[in-house]
């Protein structure tokens, strides 16, 4: 026949033999692209799980969030109080809490004399005494206690609360003068006793 050698010219080229397969082309590779990084992720907010993005690699979500130094660091997110609301001034220092200054003056001879304001202890005294009181006080009604506790007979002691800024000065608001030892006392000797009294008075 005369088609024949036409035929096996394409097995010839195919370099394949009658009856056998064809070669089979070589499988393709596909190589799977590396995911893409979630750009909805601030690298500068920390991942924040609430804007939808992850925590950043290695950050650990229990760690809290660092204060803002201009905000103070206070967990309720409110600004440092101001020193100068409160109506005090750091330059001028503490406000007194009268117009005018008090002053404990007097003398303790051979005896010790304790000072209470408004309860509040402010010292075991002897000798000369001159002490400004002003900022342990209160504007309005005060009460001064003089625990007087005398050494021997020839023991004795006078203390006052005075205001100042007077002119000319008025007279003590509170004044103690020690009694005298008793009779007794000055025949034998023993110990004397504890003489207590308490003023009250207005500071202004």
């Amino acid at each position: 026949m005369k088609f024949w050698p036409l035929l096996l010219l394409p097995l010839l080229l195919t370099g394949c033999e009658p009856g056998r397969r064809a070669a089979q082309p070589p499988p393709q590779v596909q190589i799977a692209a590396p995911p893409m990084a979630d750009i909805s992720v601030d690298p500068l907010g920390g991942g924040d799980s609430s804007s939808g993005g992850s925590a950043l690699p290695g950050a650990d979500s229990e760690t809290p969030a660092m204060p803002d130094p201009m905000r103070g660091s206070s967990d309720s997110g409110e600004a440092p109080s101001d020193p100068l609301a409160a109506g005090g001034d750091p330059l001028k220092g503490p406000v007194m809490p009268t117009r005018h200054s008090h002053w404990l003056r007097g003398r303790a001879q051979g005896a010790e004399v304790t000072v209470l304001l408004n309860g509040v202890r402010q010292g075991s005294y002897r000798g000369v005494v001159d002490r400004d009181i002003t900022m342990k006080l209160r504007s309005g009604l005060n009460f001064v206690t003089f625990n007087y506790q005398p050494k021997d007979t020839n023991s004795s002691a006078q203390m006052e609360i005075v205001e100042s800024e007077h002119n000319p000065p008025i007279a003590p608001l509170a004044t103690f003068r020690s009694p005298p030892a008793p009779l007794s006392a000055t025949r034998t000797p023993q110990p004397l006793p504890q003489v207590k009294q308490t003023y009250s008075f207005i500071a202004k």
